[in-house]
């Protein structure tokens, strides 16, 4: 859904004409939508990015190097910024550095998307205050889901002020207007299989914040029966749990026909590259270290639960001439 009118379709040219790929803004005075700073000097794939965002009625805003990013975010507001860590001048985990050292920006999301792979570049990406790291190249639906997962809490929470905009109808729900809604309704459910008290409580009430509902067991054994007899959109695993492993509860899972298209993100203490090879293999969506910061990893389970509802209504509608589900195609690549 869009945000735009034909009378608010009007731009405020920054740099260059609308199709280079320097920055252009809309009016947040005549259009009042979500503003988004994308900041990547790969023109095509920049385009691509605010052709996906306009159609979710998402204003996007494209700097093509870390100088003219600093320069635009001290000058306009913006609800979220996407950073490529490539960059001319200085680069993108630069750029992140000053935005979280500057009392006014540090509170604005921030979301990698990168060609870099090396671990240490995402390491060094949430070191620094990132709420999620999209690698190159990378799918369209999952681009969209995961902005979206960012800007939906600012939507429903009015922590963005003066932001207007709603998203369109999805798993994530929807706000109907002049409708009381003292209750919100949760946004998934969330069965976290962890055996330590402490560390679960802590996590469900994090996930909770963000409109999660999260129920918690204690052993493989309970979360494998409890799967059985409720539906969860997403299952959270330690790997390290007493009686049968986190591993070995993802196999069950992912051997069960009613169960394998739940995703399952792992959640330890412990992570070794050979546990999250297995994991992966297994068919896990991620592998995370415990004490990842709640808002970071409510928006990944966010992002995933739609990824998975998305794949489910492709297959319902093609089955036929869609074989692989989780295939997504590139719209491009630093």
């Amino acid at each position: 859904m869009a945000c735009f009118t034909p009378q608010q379709q009007r731009f405020v040219m920054i740099a260059p004409p609308p199709d280079a790929p320097g920055a252009l803004r809309t009016n947040r005075a005549e259009s009042p939508c979500a503003q988004v700073l994308a900041v990547e000097d790969n023109a095509p794939l920049a385009l691509v990015m605010r052709r996906a965002m306009s159609a979710e009625g998402v204003g996007l805003t494209i700097a093509s190097s870390g100088e003219q990013a600093l320069e635009l975010v001290r000058r306009l507001r913006f609800d979220l910024i996407i950073l490529n860590i490539n960059l001319p001048g200085i680069d993108g985990l630069e750029v992140c550095r000053r935005l979280k050292q500057d009392p006014v920006l540090r509170a604005v999301p921030v979301i990698f998307a990168s060609g870099e792979t090396n671990r240490r570049f995402m390491v060094e990406a949430f070191r620094l205050g990132a709420v999620d790291y999209l690698t190159k190249p990378f799918g369209l639906h999952d681009f969209t889901t995961r902005v979206l997962a960012q800007l939906r809490p600012l939507a429903a929470s009015g922590l963005g002020g003066e932001l207007h905009w709603r998203p369109r109808p999805s798993i994530m729900g929807t706000f109907a207007a002049g409708q009381p809604n003292p209750a919100p309704l949760a946004l998934a459910r969330i069965l976290y299989v962890e055996d330590q008290p402490a560390v679960a409580a802590l996590v469900q009430l994090e996930l909770e914040q963000a409109r999660l509902s999260v129920t918690t067991v204690p052993s493989g054994e309970h979360g494998l029966s409890l799967a059985h007899a409720q539906k969860f959109d997403l299952i959270l695993l330690d790997h390290l749990l007493p009686g049968i492993s986190g591993l070995e509860v993802c196999r069950r899972l992912k051997d069960d026909a009613s169960l394998h298209d739940v995703p399952v993100i792992f959640l330890t203490a412990h992570p070794s590259p050979a546990d999250e090879h297995e994991a992966v293999r297994l068919g896990a969506v991620d592998y995370l270290r415990k004490g990842v910061q709640g808002p970071r990893l409510a928006a990944r389970i966010l992002a995933e639960v739609e990824l998975a509802h998305d794949r489910t209504s492709r297959r319902s509608k093609h089955p036929a001439r869609d074989p692989h589900p989780g295939a997504q195609t590139p719209p491009g690549e630093n």
